[in-house]
């Protein structure tokens, strides 16, 4: 089953945790070579440098905002001094994030990934959702699966609810796509706080 996944921090950050990614769905930007020396950045400033950071080195300091439950692939970083906030993916030396840093300050050293989302991605995932649609209904036809088949209803719902409000933002942007930014993890540490030392 085709699922795609797409965060939206402020509207559905719990909902990202619980999408797997499906890398033949997900198109990230590493084809620039990853610089040697991490580019120093702060919250604050990566929306409006994450353009030309796709794939650099960076390193940055947050706090952990949320790690994801299922899996803790990801966590989500928030400056304390802003509204910025920001999503980090485990890398390869990573296995997970585990749900003790929530609260914690951390220094990520980790490379700049963009998803690009135009029309053709948005057509082609409403298309799968349909079939998904489809398919689940003809697979419960006459089967009392109510539970799952519910479920799978919700999940469907919420894909075409990201999908239209996606499409919202692209026409409001005057853009023919949207960008949005993550970091690959390569390496993290927790900062102690004052009473540790």
């Amino acid at each position: 089953m085709k699922k795609l996944f797409f965060l939206l921090f402020a509207a559905s950050m719990l909902a990202a945790c619980n999408n797997s990614e499906n890398s033949a769905t997900t198109e990230t930007s590493t084809d620039k070579q990853v610089s040697e020396a991490p580019v120093a950045v702060t919250l604050a400033e990566f929306s409006d440098k994450a353009s030309d950071l796709v794939g650099k080195q960076i390193v940055f300091t947050g706090i952990v905002d949320h790690t994801c439950k299922h899996g803790g692939k990801r966590m989500f970083l928030v400056d304390e001094n802003s509204d910025a906030s920001l999503k980090v993916e485990s890398g390869e030396n990573i296995s997970s994030f585990d749900a003790s840093l929530e609260g914690s300050e951390v220094k990520v050293v980790g490379v700049v990934n963009e998803k690009v989302i135009d029309k053709a991605y948005l057509d082609e995932w409403e298309a799968d959702v349909q079939k998904e649609i489809e398919s689940s209904k003809n697979l419960h036809m006459g089967n009392h699966e109510k539970g799952k088949e519910k479920e799978e209803d919700n999940e469907a719902e919420e894909s075409m609810n990201q999908i239209k409000n996606l499409r919202k933002m692209l026409a409001e942007s005057g853009k023919d796509h949207l960008s949005f930014y993550s970091v690959d993890c390569v390496e993290y540490e927790v900062i102690p706080t004052k009473e540790d030392k």
